[in-house]
């Protein structure tokens, strides 16, 4: 990908992030969208394509897309649906991009848990037969990732907060424990909010002036459903995800970027995803926070724009950390970034992005 022509080279041209409005998912889309377009100074008619991602449950609406896609525009647009993830709406439309089907896609993903009982929807991610009788939800799974994961290196829970501390983010939550090893602050807030990127070729970038940040890398990949046992302790997708990513870019050391963006749905994940991006050795993970090199002025900083802990929208964590690092390149802040997505039950779903400015 890092070699490809520029009429088929995707990249992000510009973004929108949007947090709490007071207004409804409909009218709050709608802002989304226009301030993108105002701020790159573009209007429908230069959109080619537009890939969304809705969740139903989470909505609160039967057939999301429905009723939110003329809010974004898609009203005589060729547009696709993606009822999984935010990151897997982009890599369709860096799909697009590469496939020379697209020159632009507008791609939007949101999350509004203020018109949902979140917990409810997360019971229907279960398997009916069986499993979904066990109540559980992405806080029980991810609090059975956690210690899975304390037991295979030994660490102690309190390890947590060193991540916390690190990130710099004040805790939302208090002391009670939700899902042993977590506590309340450990969980990132519920918020509502909603992403826009524009996905465009670098051919197409030039020809409007644009700045851009091309995507050089893209991996995906899914692990079992029902995860179990050792595995429940290691994000074993990920490290496949990353490979494909770093192969695609020319990425021989991923410490090597300027820095990550890792969606840390709790501190623990991220600790895990520190092995599995292969940013240190198995079981190193609290060296290498101790070490100081993943702080905001180490030489490989992660998560320095706080994670998923300064309020992001659920739904929307993985298309947010690709805008959140976009933007950051667009501003000069380094050259090259790594980007990881995950969603699922226990992050089963995990996606990576190898992004550089021009």
């Amino acid at each position: 990908m890092s070699a490809l022509p520029a009429d088929t080279q995707p990249c992000l041209v510009a973004t929108t992030r949007r947090g709490p409005t007071g207004d409804s998912l409909e009218e709050s889309l709608y802002g989304t969208v226009r301030a993108l377009l105002d701020g790159a100074g573009l209007g429908l008619d230069d959109i080619d394509h537009i890939a969304i991602a809705s969740s139903d449950g989470l909505d609160g609406r039967a057939i999301s897309s429905m009723v939110t896609g003329p809010a974004v525009g898609v009203y005589r647009h060729d547009t696709i649906n993606s009822s999984s993830s935010g990151e897997h709406a982009l890599i369709l439309a860096c799909l697009r991009i590469m496939a020379g089907r697209s020159r632009t896609v507008l791609t939007v993903n949101w999350g509004h848990p203020s018109e949902a009982p979140v917990d409810a929807v997360q019971r229907l991610e279960l398997e009916p037969f069986f499993h979904r009788g066990l109540g559980g939800n992405h806080t029980v799974f991810h609090g059975l990732q956690a210690s899975a994961y304390l037991g295979r290196t030994g660490l102690d829970p309190g390890v947590a907060d060193e991540v916390l501390r690190k990130n710099g983010v004040a805790a939302q939550g208090g002391d009670e424990v939700v899902a042993w090893p977590l506590r309340a602050r450990h969980l990132p807030p519920q918020v509502d909010g909603s992403v826009a990127v524009l996905v465009a070729s670098a051919a197409w970038a030039a020809s409007r002036g644009l700045p851009a940040v091309h995507v050089t890398g893209i991996g995906w990949n899914t692990s079992s459903f029902w995860e179990r046992g050792a595995a429940l302790g290691r994000l074993e997708s990920l490290a496949a995800a990353a490979a494909q990513a770093y192969g695609r870019a020319g990425l021989p050391d991923p410490a090597a970027v300027d820095f990550v963006e890792t969606t840390d749905l709790t501190p623990f994940h991220e600790l895990m995803a520190y092995e599995a991006l292969g940013l240190c050795g198995d079981g190193e993970a609290v060296d290498l926070l101790r070490s100081g090199a993943t702080a905001p002025d180490g030489a490989t900083p992660v998560n320095r724009s706080g994670g998923l802990h300064a309020g992001v929208p659920p739904f929307a964590h993985g298309l947010d950390r690709v805008a959140v690092a976009a933007e950051a390149l667009l501003a000069g802040q380094g050259r090259r970034a790594l980007v990881h997505a995950a969603s699922g039950l226990a992050a089963q779903n995990n996606s990576v992005f190898v992004l550089r400015s021009e």
